[in-house]
Formats: structure tokens, sequence, C-alpha cells
């Protein structure tokens, strides 16, 4: 990035190479124009500068915005995952005490000794899955989100690397043109010159 002291060179230096070309009106048109466009370069450029100091200015702001989603996200999903273990054992702690009678009257036809407490643990790792599976989605949206950050900064990173590329590109096509019409401008002087002739 330029500093203010290599942009009013730089501008200087426009002024000078204008002047040096002649003192006529219409350089002097010329040179004001082109004076007019380095101003209006130099303030779009200072403008830019100074939304970008806004926008660092936004960054703790939208680090504290990602930490609280991040928090929040936790918080919520270790409330989801608590307030299902507990639903999970109300309903195994009600209907434990029914399942001993059913499973007293009908062991014998099941074939199996199935005791109440057995099928309580099966239920109760069956509800721990549950919980761990949300836990796990939770940390694998957390992992996204991150990555398409990790995404945008590099998309970002390419952009300007492009728009550099761009940039120079077109100052030299800039250069090629303004060459090719002075020396257009030359030849139909010295044309015409040769026809005066």
């Amino acid at each position: 990035m330029a500093s203010r002291k290599d942009e009013k060179e730089e501008s200087e230096k426009r002024s000078a190479e204008v002047g040096s070309r002649g003192s006529g009106p219409q350089q002097q048109e010329m040179q004001q124009q082109q004076e007019a466009v380095a101003r209006s370069i130099d303030e779009t450029k200072q403008n830019i500068r100074e939304a970008i100091e806004e926008a660092r200015k936004e960054i703790p702001r939208y680090n504290q915005v990602v930490n609280d989603y991040q928090n929040q996200t936790i918080d919520a999903t270790r409330d989801i995952a608590e307030s299902y273990l507990d639903s999970q054992r109300q309903a195994i702690n009600s209907m434990q005490s029914s399942w001993i009678q059913h499973m007293q009257q009908h062991q014998s036809w099941w074939g199996m000794p199935m005791s109440p407490q057995a099928m309580a643990d099966l239920y109760t790792r069956m509800a721990g899955s549950f919980a761990d599976a949300t836990i796990a989605t939770t940390r694998m949206a957390n992992n996204m989100m991150f990555a398409n950050i990790e995404a945008a900064r590099t998309t970002m990173n390419h952009a300007r690397d492009n728009a550099r590329e761009m940039a120079r590109i077109a100052a030299d096509f800039a250069d090629t043109f303004g060459q090719a019409t002075s020396r257009e401008a030359r030849s139909r002087a010295e044309d015409e010159r040769r026809r005066r002739s």
C-alpha cells in the first residue's frame, strides 16, 4: 500500500511530466484533466482506506459474535441432551414398575428371562446414543461453519490477487493504447506536414 508521501510524489511527477510537454491551452487543459483524475482517484483511495479501517474496527465485534454463537450452540446442545436424558429417565422410572409386573406375568411366554433392569439399561444406552449423536452433529455443524469461513478467506485472497492482476493488465493495456495513439497522432502530423510541403 502506497503512503501519502508516495502518492504526493507520484502526483507531482505526473504534473511535471504534463508540464514538460508544453504550455499551450490544450496542454493546460490536459494537465487539469489529469490532475482532476488523479485527485479523484486519490480521494477514492482515501475513502477505501477509511472504509477498511472501519471494517477493521468491527473485527472484535465479529469475533465476539462468532464466540457467542459457539457458546450458545454448545449451551443449547448441552441443554437439549440433558433435557432429553432427563425425560428418558422419567419415562424409564414411570414405566419400570409396570414393566416389572408385565415381565413377571409374561416371562414364560417370551421364553427368555429379560429383567426390567436390563430393559432399562438398554433404553438408557439408546438414549445416551441419541444424546451423543446430537453433540456430534453440533460439532460437525461448527466444523462446517469454520470450513466455510476458511473457504471465504481463501476466496477473498484469490479475489485480491486476481484484482491486482486485472489492474496490472488494464494499466498495461492503457499504456499500450496511449503509445499507439501517440504514434498514430505523430504519424498523422508528419503526413499532414508532408502534404503541406
